[in-house]
C-alpha cells in the first residue's frame, strides 16, 4: 500500500510540473514495469476487498439463516410450541398419514373442477382450504370435492357429469356428494386415521399441533389419543417430535 502511494504521489507531482510547463508532455512516459506494479497493487486490492465483502456477506447471511427452521407444506409458526416434525428428507414432501384427512379420490377436486371454476379463483380457494395446515376442519370448509361444489356453488347437473366423467365414484356416492347432509359425508368419506366429530375431521397434523384444550373442545376422548398414539407409528417422524406428542398425549392423559 505505501509502494502504491508513493507512485501515485510521484505521477500527481509530475502531471503537476507538466501543466505548469517544466515537465514536457513527451518526457511524461509510464514505465512498464511501474504500470505492472500499480494494476498488480489495484488488483490484490480489489481482491482484498471483494474477499472482505463476501465474508460480510456470509456472516450477515449465517446470522439470519442460523435459526432459521426449514419448513414444509402443512407446517405453521401457529403451533411453535411443538418441534418440526420431520427430519431433512421430508423438506417438501409432507407425510402422507400426517396430513391425510378423507379417502384419496374424495381430496381430489383440484383434478375434477380446475377448469369448471377457473384456474385463479380454484387456486385461491384451494390456498386458503387446503386441510394441510390444520385449520379447517368441517367437511363442508377444507378443500375436498364436497366443499369445492358447496363453496363454488356447482349446479347439480354439472357437479354430477363431472363426477360421473371421472369413474372414481359410484352413483349412490355421488348422491351423498350432492347432498346437504354434510355429517354423513364426513362419516363415509373420512380416513381410517382420523378422528370424527360429527361433519368435522381432525387429522394426525391436527392432533400433533394442537393443544390439550383444543382436544377437550373438539371432543376427543383419551380412547381417541391411545388410538392416535398408534396412528402416529405410521408417520416418519424424528425422535424429537415422536416424544413431544407421546408427552403432549400422556398430559392429556393425566388431566382426567
Amino acid at each position: 500500500m505505501k509502494k502504491l502511494l508513493a507512485i501515485i504521489m510521484v505521477t500527481l507531482l509530475l502531471l503537476s510540473l507538466v501543466s505548469c510547463g517544466e515537465v514536457p508532455a513527451e518526457e511524461l512516459v509510464t514505465d512498464p514495469a511501474v504500470t505492472e506494479d500499480i494494476e498488480a497493487e489495484e488488483m490484490v486490492t480489489e481482491d482484498d476487498e471483494a474477499v472482505e465483502d463476501d465474508d460480510a456477506i456470509v456472516e450477515t447471511v449465517a446470522e439470519e439463516t442460523s435459526d432459521e427452521i426449514v419448513h414444509v407444506v402443512g407446517w405453521t409458526d401457529e403451533f411453535d410450541d411443538m418441534p418440526y416434525p420431520f427430519g431433512s428428507s421430508h423438506e417438501g414432501d409432507p407425510d402422507y398419514y400426517y396430513y391425510r384427512t378423507t379417502i384419496d379420490s374424495f381430496e381430489e377436486a383440484d383434478n375434477y373442477f380446475r377448469s369448471y371454476c377457473g384456474s385463479e379463483e380454484f387456486a385461491a380457494w384451494l390456498s386458503e382450504y387446503r386441510n394441510s395446515g390444520c385449520v379447517y376442519t368441517a367437511i363442508d370448509e377444507f378443500a375436498n370435492v364436497y366443499s369445492c361444489i358447496k363453496y363454488f356453488n356447482i349446479p347439480d347437473d354439472d357437479a354430477r357429469e363431472i363426477l360421473e366423467s371421472t369413474g372414481s365414484f359410484t352413483d349412490e356416492e355421488i348422491e351423498l356428494i350432492l347432498s346437504d347432509d354434510a355429517e354423513a359425508v364426513a362419516k363415509y368419506f373420512a380416513a381410517d386415521t382420523v378422528f370424527r366429530k360429527g361433519k368435522n375431521i381432525y387429522s394426525l397434523c391436527w392432533i400433533y399441533n394442537h393443544s390439550i384444550e383444543d382436544y377437550k373442545e373438539c371432543g376427543l376422548t383419551t380412547e381417541d389419543l391411545s388410538l392416535a398414539l398408534t396412528y402416529f407409528d405410521l408417520v416418519s417422524f424424528t425422535d424429537e417430535a415422536e416424544e413431544a406428542i407421546v408427552s403432549k398425549i400422556q398430559s392429556y392423559f393425566d388431566s382426567e
